[in-house]
């Protein structure tokens, strides 16, 4: 199996790379990986221009593939990609958006629930990535980790030198009044 494909076949994959931005990321990965197999298994190091072409016509362009796997209504496409469960449109849903606003703006607006309102959304998309979900959930908790421990950090240095510092004990001055007889 060829590693290295024609230099066409190399270009139609950066342009259905540039086209799958708004799948999400497991089934970007997927189709990526599944068309490139297809591709490898299709061409061979003495293909030429023409062969190479024919392959990519019968595959259809790009922005074809990635409208079917958008537009299929039960979930199959109709490239044969039935894996693909159908994305909306846009990248972002409601769910997307709210989920933008209780880490961003509930942060200020409800500061302990929002940012957990956030959270939870982001991690019941389909449309965030794993690790997009892992960034989200660090760059909320993080500042949060780090107030506290400030805070903490300051409470005892402050009650350190707020205590009395321990006396030595004196020895006791006894005064005895030695006098004269008179």
């Amino acid at each position: 199996m060829n590693t290295t494909l024609h230099p066409l076949a190399e270009d139609y994959l950066r342009r259905l790379e540039h086209a799958a931005w708004s799948l999400p990321g497991h089934d970007r990965a997927e189709l990526l990986a599944e068309i490139r197999g297809h591709l490898q298994a299709g061409l061979t190091p003495e293909s030429t221009d023409a062969d190479v072409r024919n392959l990519l016509d019968e595959l259809g362009a790009p922005e074809d593939i990635i409208a079917a796997a958008h537009g299929s209504t039960d979930g199959a496409a109709t490239t044969g990609l039935a894996h693909l469960a159908p994305p909306a449109g846009s990248p972002w849903g409601a769910m997307e958006i709210m989920a933008v606003l209780g880490l961003t703006v509930g942060t200020f607006v409800v500061p302990v629930i929002g940012p957990i309102v956030g959270i939870v959304l982001v991690w019941g998309s389909t449309r965030w990535t794993h690790r997009e979900k892992t960034v989200a959930t660090i760059l909320t908790v993080l500042p949060v980790i780090v107030l506290v421990l400030g805070a903490l950090s300051v409470v005892t240095v402050r009650s350190g030198s707020d205590q009395p510092q321990p006396v030595e004990p004196q020895a006791p001055v006894v005064v005895t009044e030695t006098g004269a007889p008179s």
